[in-house]
C-alpha cells in the first residue's frame, strides 16, 4: 500500500491552501485552517522542548479548548503517541494508564497549562522544523484510546496513523460531509466518536464548532442558530434529554439543521419513527463502528428498513460469522467481522486479548447480528448480553423495541437473570423509565408483550427506576442493571 498523507500533515498543507478559512470555533474564539496550522507548529516546537521524542507517550485531558486540538495534533507531527483522557479524570485513574502506557509527559488538572497555554502560543511563533518525509509510518501507532465501555475493563486500543485517516473518510462518505458544512461536535475529544468526527472534518477541510457537552440547550441553540451550524453529532440518548429541555418541541432546535448524526448506539425504531416524523427535511443518519474500527457502516435513516443499521462504507468490509469464525449466509445470526484500513493495532500491552479479537487483519466484534441479501445489516445486541432463554437465545433489543413503542416509555434496558423459579435457564427482566406517571404502566405493557412476543420472550419482572444508568458516553449500563438484579434476586451467577 502506498504512503497516504497523515491527517496533521494534510491540516498543515490547508494552513496554506486556505488559511483564511475558519477550521474550529470553541465559544466566542475562531481558529482558521492558517491559525490552526501555526499553532499545531508552535505547540510542536514547546513539546520538543519538554523532551518529548518519537514514540514517546503523553497522556492529555481532552479540554474542549483549543490548546488540546493544537497539543493533540502537535503530539503526531513530533512523532508521540497521544493518550486522551476526560478532562475530569481522577487522579487513581491517570495513575492507573500511567503504570500502563509509562508516560514521557501527562498534561491533566493543574499540569496541563504549566508549559503550553494560550499565552505561549501567541508569542511570536517558533516553528517546528517540520519535514514531510520525516513523518511516522503509517502503520506506526499514533492514538491509545482506552475504552470506557461497560463489560467492566479497560482496553488500550491502538490506532495508528493509517486507522485514524481510514476512519475519518468513512465519516465522510457515509455522513456525506461537505466542504461547506458547519459541524456541531458536542462529544468528549477523549473518545473516538469525537476524536474521529474532529479529523474528518479538518481533513475535509469543513469547519468544527466545538460545544462542552449537550446539556445547555441555550448553548446548543446559540451554536445552531446563531454561529450557523448545520450538521450535528449526537448520541441517541441525547434526545430524551433534549425534549425535556424543549418542552417536547425539538422542532424549534433541531428543525432546521440540514444533518444529524447519531453514533454509540443505535436508534431505536420508535425513535427512528419520531425524528422522521418531527423533523422533516432533516437527513438523519445513524453510524455504527468501534473504537477498534471506526464508523464501518451508515445508515440514512428513511421509512424503509427502519431496524438496520445500514450498509459498510467503501473502506470496510463486513461479514457475519458463526462460533467457529466461518462466514454464514446472508440472514442467519452471528458475531460481526470487520477488516478495513480503520482497524486497530491491537490492544497496547495486551497480547492474549489482541489475539482473540484479531486476526489477519480482522476485527471480530462482540456484537451479534445479521446481514440480509442486499447487504444490509441487523444489530441484535452483543454477545455477552444475548440471553439463553429455555434453549432460546432472544436478543435484549428485540423485547425492548416492544416496550418502545408504547408512548409513555422514555427509555428501557432488558438484562437476564437464573430463572428464580428453575424451569428456563434465564429469563428476562425489563428495566424502564416513564415520561409521565402511569398507574397502570406494568398492567399496559404486560398486554403489550402478550399480543407482540412469544410467551418465553415475556418479561419475568418489569421494573420502573427514575433513570436508565448510562456511562459518561450515553451507552447502557448492563452491569449497573445487574447489579441492581442482585440485591432484587440474589448472587445466583448474574453475569
Amino acid at each position: 500500500m502506498k504512503t497516504m498523507e497523515k491527517i496533521v500533515a494534510h491540516i498543515l498543507k490547508q494552513g496554506i491552501e486556505k488559511a483564511e478559512h475558519e477550521a474550529f470555533v470553541v465559544d466566542d474564539l475562531s481558529v482558521t485552517y492558517g491559525e490552526l496550522s501555526d499553532n499545531i507548529l508552535r505547540a510542536a516546537h514547546l513539546l520538543k522542548e519538554e523532551g518529548i521524542n518519537r514514540g514517546d507517550k503523553v497522556i492529555i485531558a481532552a479540554l474542549m479548548d483549543p490548546v488540546y486540538v493544537y497539543l493533540y495534533f502537535a503530539i503526531h507531527l513530533v512523532g508521540a503517541v497521544a493518550v486522551p483522557v476526560e478532562k475530569s479524570v481522577r487522579q487513581e485513574r491517570i495513575q492507573y494508564l500511567s503504570d500502563i502506557v509509562q508516560p514521557r509527559k501527562v498534561y491533566v488538572g493543574e499540569d496541563f497549562p504549566d508549559c503550553i497555554n494560550m499565552t505561549t502560543l501567541t508569542l511570536p511563533p517558533e516553528r517546528y522544523p517540520y519535514r514531510e518525509d520525516e513523518l511516522m509510518a503509517d502503520d506506526t501507532v499514533s492514538d491509545i484510546l482506552f475504552t470506557t465501555g461497560t463489560t467492566g475493563q479497560s482496553k488500550g486500543v491502538m490506532l495508528t496513523h493509517r486507522c485514524i485517516v481510514y476512519g475519518a473518510q468513512n465519516v465522510i462518505e457515509g455522513g456525506d460531509m461537505k466542504q461547506a458544512d458547519r459541524n456541531l461536535l458536542p462529544m468528549p475529544l477523549y473518545h473516538a466518536y469525537g476524536l474521529t468526527t474532529l479529523r474528518a472534518v479538518f481533513l475535509h477541510g469543513a469547519t468544527a464548532v466545538l460545544q462542552d457537552g449537550f446539556t445547555s440547550i441555550r448553548k446548543m441553540h446559540m451554536n445552531i442558530h446563531k454561529r450557523n451550524c448545520n450538521c450535528v453529532y449526537l448520541m441517541p440518548s441525547a434526545i430524551p434529554m433534549l425534549e425535556i429541555q424543549t418542552g417536547n418541541n425539538l422542532g424549534l432546535l433541531l428543525g432546521g439543521l440540514d444533518k444529524i448524526e447519531f453514533c454509540t448506539a443505535p436508534l431505536e425504531k420508535q425513535m427512528r419513527m419520531d425524528l422522521l416524523d418531527r423533523l422533516p427535511g432533516v437527513r438523519i443518519y445513524n453510524s455504527y463502528g468501534a473504537t477498534e474500527a471506526a464508523r464501518t457502516v451508515y445508515m440514512k435513516i428513511s421509512e424503509d428498513r427502519l431496524a438496520s443499521i445500514g450498509k459498510p462504507v467503501s473502506n470496510a468490509r463486513i461479514c457475519i460469522v458463526n462460533d467457529e469464525l466461518e462466514e454464514v449466509k446472508a440472514g442467519e445470526t452471528g458475531r460481526l467481522c470487520i477488516s478495513g484500513g480503520m482497524v486497530m493495532k491491537g490492544y497496547f500491552a495486551d497480547e492474549k486479548l489482541t489475539q482473540e479479537v484479531l486476526r489477519e487483519g480482522r476485527f471480530y466484534t462482540s456484537d451479534v447480528g445479521y446481514m440480509d441479501k442486499e447487504g444490509y445489516i441487523f444489530l441484535l445486541g452483543r454477545s455477552q448480553d444475548i440471553m439463553n432463554i429455555g434453549g432460546e437465545k432472544v436478543a435484549p433489543s428485540e423485547i425492548e423495541a416492544v416496550a418502545y413503542e408504547l408512548d409513555f416509555i422514555k427509555e428501557c434496558a432488558c438484562i437476564a437473570i437464573p430463572d428464580p423459579d428453575s424451569v428456563r435457564g434465564e429469563v428476562p427482566i425489563l428495566y424502564f423509565s416513564v415520561k409521565k406517571e402511569k398507574e397502570d404502566d406494568t398492567r399496559i405493557m404486560k398486554e403489550q408483550f402478550e399480543k407482540q412476543l412469544e410467551r418465553f420472550k415475556w418479561p419475568y419482572n418489569m421494573v420502573r427506576i427514575a433513570e436508565i444508568p448510562k456511562n459518561e458516553l450515553g451507552k447502557i449500563d448492563r452491569n449497573k442493571l445487574r447489579e441492581l438484579a442482585r440485591s432484587e434476586y440474589g448472587d445466583r451467577s448474574i453475569s
